[in-house]
């Protein structure tokens, strides 16, 4: 089967920027390190707004609690008013 390429002109891809979430505050993890974790702002629904406010139309939300708390994902969203 052959798949005929576009010209690199009419290609496009769109990026979508992430929020990472731990304890409800906006992180960033080195090498994906829980202990070596930076808060770089305590609430992450202001930052979406700034993403939102940029024209940023989509937003990936990451819990990285939830897999330290299974089966609380959506209590822990829920409570927020997310």
């Amino acid at each position: 089967m052959e798949t005929a390429l576009k010209p690199a002109q009419e290609q496009t891809f769109t990026i979508i920027p992430a929020i990472d979430i731990i304890d409800g505050k906006c992180v960033r993890l080195t090498q994906g390190d829980y202990e070596q974790k930076k808060i770089y702002n305590e609430n992450p629904l202001e930052v979406a707004k700034e993403f939102e406010d940029a024209g940023v139309k989509r937003l990936h939300l990451v819990d990285r609690t939830a897999p330290k708390r299974p089966g609380r994902e959506l209590e822990s969203a829920g409570s927020r008013g997310w």
